[in-house]
């Protein structure tokens, strides 16, 4: 119950958000989260 809800929100809905919305900002703070700051 735990990982499917983190994983489908975090997952699908980002990764679908970020390609149609920007391929570039949003494709960098989820592939390298520790470079951001």
């Amino acid at each position: 119950m735990g990982r499917i809800f983190y994983r489908r929100p975090a997952g699908r809905d980002r990764a679908r958000s970020a390609e149609p919305g920007q391929s570039g900002t949003p494709k960098i703070p989820l592939a390298a989260p520790a470079p951001v700051p």
